[in-house]
């Protein structure tokens, strides 16, 4: 039942968790409801699809060329091949 309400209450606008923890409070007392409610935002698809990472985006892999005289024990290195 505890999951029924967080979800009830995050899912009236997919608040972040102060605020969706105040609306539950407003009418149910949950024992460690900050931390269920950042576990319920965490898994929320739709939350997670909008609040995209920032920063350096992903990219391809590409294998660099080996040089000569080095050991077949190394592992091979590779470089990020950006999209654009």
């Amino acid at each position: 039942m505890q999951v029924e309400v967080i979800r009830s209450a995050h899912e009236r606008g997919h608040f972040a968790c102060r605020k969706t923890r105040e609306l539950i409070e407003q009418e149910y007392f949950i024992p460690g409801l900050q931390s269920k409610v950042e576990r319920f935002i965490t898994n929320c698809v739709p939350c997670i699809m909008v609040n995209r990472k920032a920063g350096k985006k992903e990219g391809y892999l590409q294998a660099l060329a080996e040089r000569r005289g080095s050991s077949s024990s190394r592992s091979t290195l590779y470089r990020v091949y950006r999209v654009k």
